[in-house]
């Protein structure tokens, strides 16, 4: 049976925008917010593009050729509306990668979109193909990040198999990814703040990020109308302000 009619075994990361569609709401009357949102979904759309992507897989030094090989052919992206979904074959390089990337994007979003993000990153068997998705593995995602009760603070969690298979022996704390106050593993975006690409790549020092998404979390904190809202942005800043030393 060829691989259309059967399910990889791959990780898979589901993620939410938090706040995005309140925002979609808001844009039908205002100009900048609309303009700000097609902005968005259009970046969002460049990640799907495999042809694009390849560029960046080449180029991935970290890792042996078979291994960018793999990530190069097997990565998938499917971005609708408020969330983004990325997946890859079941390999520790994907993993590896997929911790930095996410990092990455998820601090684009806060200092550049005034964004937190949310999500779960999960390991089973999967369809994904042309913005096709289904299978349990993607279940185990979706259902991690939009279905867990516990999961309502803005950090991507991570499936703790897949942390302890990378690495037996390591300890999180200043690793891609480190544990919450539940002992569960998630992105450790802030570890990779001073030292991602997202630095070199753009006309804004770090400083200036640091500052942008400090103002936002902070005007967000105060203007928020409830708890559960607070929440968010008091842990974001004590997240930033523990990696970052502000």
């Amino acid at each position: 049976m060829d691989g259309d009619h059967t399910y990889d075994d791959r990780i898979i990361a589901f993620l939410d925008i938090q706040g995005f569609s309140k925002d979609v709401k808001e844009s039908q009357n205002d100009p900048k917010l609309f303009y700000k949102i097609k902005q968005i979904l259009g970046n969002l759309k460049t990640m799907e593009d495999k042809t694009s992507r390849s560029i960046i897989f080449d180029k991935l030094n970290l890792f042996s050729d078979d291994d960018r090989t793999i990530l190069k052919n097997g990565y998938e992206c499917t971005a609708v509306s408020d969330s983004i979904v990325i997946s890859f074959p079941a390999i520790e390089a994907a993993f590896e990668f997929m911790c930095i990337e996410l990092a990455m994007l998820q601090w684009d979003f806060l200092w550049k979109w005034n964004y937190l993000l949310r999500g779960y990153i999960s390991r089973g068997p999967c369809f994904h193909r042309d913005g096709i998705i289904f299978g349990q593995g993607y279940s185990n995602a979706y259902e991690g990040a939009e279905k867990n009760e516990s999961h309502k603070l803005p950090y991507i969690l991570i499936q703790d198999e897949l942390v302890i298979n990378s690495n037996p022996d390591n300890e999180p704390t200043d690793s891609l990814y480190k544990k919450d106050h539940l002992d569960r593993y998630f992105i450790n975006y802030a570890s990779l703040i001073k030292h991602s690409p997202t630095y070199t790549i753009k006309n804004i020092n770090a400083e200036e990020q640091l500052k942008r998404a400090i103002h936002f979390i902070n005007s967000e904190f105060e203007n928020a109308t409830s708890d559960k809202v607070k929440n968010k942005y008091y842990w974001t800043y004590k997240y930033i302000n523990q990696r970052i030393n502000l």
